[in-house]
């Protein structure tokens, strides 16, 4: 998981948000947590204005992600929220 998580954060922006989403998920599900691979998806998310791709069960299961690893990033979840009210 960690070599995994390593790669992932040196091309995380060769990944379309959903498949980093179920990836993330992966990772919670099994309750391994790495809090600055959180942080950097969080960042790219928030920094590269991928938001707007995910659809609500994305969006959803991201912030479940952080929920379940106990990991808060307060941008990432203003922004989250403001995703699922847009028409």
């Amino acid at each position: 998981f960690h070599v995994a998580a390593k790669i992932i954060k040196e091309r995380i922006h060769r990944m379309h948000p959903i498949n980093l989403t179920y990836f993330v998920w992966t990772y919670a599900r099994a309750g391994i947590v790495i809090p600055d691979f959180m942080q950097a998806v969080a960042e790219y998310l928030c920094d590269a204005g991928k938001l707007p791709m995910c659809d609500r069960c994305a969006l959803g299961t991201m912030v479940w992600n952080f929920s379940k690893c106990g990991i808060r990033h307060d941008r990432y979840f203003e922004l989250t929220v403001a995703e699922c009210v847009r028409p």
